[in-house]
């Protein structure tokens, strides 16, 4: 039996190639190939639904499938359901750490038995999205039945039934931090993907813009008639559906391509980019990339809403890390416009500001935490307050831009995820450095190069 031995219980990642399932496969990538005190860690696998074991072929992992539910905030992804002997069927030697999604909420009571029964078993819960937002906002059907079964993960961090929390955000770090000590923000970025940026020229054409003067403001607004509504019509429809219909716009040097990237769900507020980008006279692309279960409504919307900028909306559909990597350096005159309130973190802007477009990032409680406003990215508060900073970056001279795109790039190398994921192991492994890791959880985050942070005597670099 190897020394180290990690168990994953994650849901139908190789179903649902998004950016949470791409770290989960990267992690595993990268962990299956690190030697810890002279031999490989063993690696299993609980996960529902269908997978290609090519996905994975390594001696030193095993996949177990499992039954799966699916959740009503994602589209098509199943979370596992895994029985007490299961785990207690991994359970070696009664040292383990154990790091579960603080989501999975049937997992308690189960992981509580299992911390009684070996008390040096350590259990870490993951929580990535701010649950009170969505229930009060968002969801809040699901208010009834999830509140009461959130409250649960501050009763057994209270009574110590959980050893700690890993988080994403400083606005859960601070939340938790109230009920223990043993808090780790874990905010990540790529590094090794999205890099190389470059500088766009931003040459349009706009009879508003070459008028516009620093202090005229009041022209900018527009009165809109909201309760106007164009009929539905199939030719409509056609557009959206055709993924080939932009393919020469958003080559050409006189549009802005505009791009949302993430999942396509009600929280992520995408309307209120379509309120945004009405307000411009201007040629451009709307580029939506993702998927989601709202893509439809949303679909349904802009045709019935906003008609006359059908063909300015690009859906390119779910993309892989380096697809979207690709597409980024492919696209000329970008700008990242990113409309969602229930972030924790948020990494998709900024993988984007990696790539040299500049980030437009709407005001909410994290955006002050991570972003300095017209430093390193333009933080807007409603889509009037959105045209008058966009002309402004647009009017700005070249100098200016670059030092906006060098400042952006400065402030995400602060994520890098080799630094967080080094850090991130120090706390798991902190009481005792000899500890096997068991890791079940359901957000768990990449070990991009691994093997460059840990060598073969399980001691870090730079100690």
């Amino acid at each position: 039996m190897s020394i180290l031995r990690i168990i994953f219980i994650l849901s139908n990642i190789f179903e649902n190639i998004n950016g949470v399932s791409t770290k989960y496969i990267k992690f595993i990538e990268y962990l299956s190939n690190i030697n810890y005190l002279g031999s490989k860690i063993d690696i299993v696998l609980f996960i529902p639904g269908n997978y290609n074991e090519d996905e994975i072929e390594k001696e030193n992992v095993k996949m177990i499938k499992t039954t799966g539910i699916k959740i009503p905030f994602y589209k098509d992804i199943k979370i596992p359901i895994v029985s007490t002997s299961s785990l207690l069927s991994e359970i070696k030697t009664g040292k383990e750490i154990i790091i579960f999604n603080g989501e999975f909420f049937w997992l308690y009571e189960k992981l509580k038995k299992i911390q009684k029964k070996f008390n040096r078993v350590k259990i870490f819960p993951n929580m990535h999205t701010d649950y009170d937002f969505y229930l009060n906002n968002i969801y809040t059907r699901f208010n009834f039945g999830l509140k009461p079964l959130k409250k649960h993960l501050d009763y057994y961090l209270d009574k110590k039934y959980f050893e700690g929390i890993i988080v994403t955000g400083e606005k859960l770090r601070e939340k938790y931090n109230n009920i223990t000590n043993n808090v780790f923000n874990a905010n990540e970025i790529d590094l090794s993907i999205f890099k190389n940026y470059k500088i766009d020229n931003y040459k349009i054409n706009s009879l508003e813009l070459d008028l516009l003067k620093d202090n005229d403001d009041d022209n900018l607004e527009k009165n809109e008639d909201d309760n106007d509504k164009l009929e539905k019509n199939e030719e409509n429809n056609d557009k959206l559906e055709d993924d080939d219909k932009l393919e020469d716009d958003i080559k050409k040097e006189n549009i802005i391509n505009f791009i949302y990237c993430g999942r396509i769900s009600k929280e992520k507020n995408i309307i209120e980019i379509c309120d945004c980008l009405n307000e411009v006279d201007f040629d451009y692309v709307l580029n939506i990339i993702g998927d989601g279960p709202y893509i439809n409504e949303l679909k349904n919307i802009i045709i019935e809403k906003y008609n006359n900028s059908v063909d300015k909306i690009y859906f390119h559909g779910e993309l892989k890390q380096r697809e979207i990597y690709n597409l980024y350096h492919k696209l000329d005159n970008r700008i990242f416009i990113f409309t969602s309130l229930s972030e924790t973190f948020g990494k998709t802007p900024m993988e984007a500001g990696m790539c040299g477009v500049p980030i437009f990032i709407k005001k909410s409680d994290i955006t002050s935490i991570l972003y300095t406003h017209e430093e390193n990215a333009y933080v807007f508060d409603n889509k009037y307050d959105f045209k008058i900073l966009l002309y402004k970056f647009l009017k700005s001279g070249k100098y200016e831009k670059k030092s906006l795109i060098e400042n952006s790039v400065k402030n995400i190398k602060k994520y890098d995820q080799n630094i967080i994921f080094n850090n991130l192991l120090k706390f798991l492994i902190q009481s005792d450095s000899k500890l096997k890791i068991l890791l079940n959880f359901f957000d768990i985050f990449a070990f991009h190069s691994m093997s460059k942070m840990v060598n073969c005597s399980s001691m870090f670099l730079g100690e």
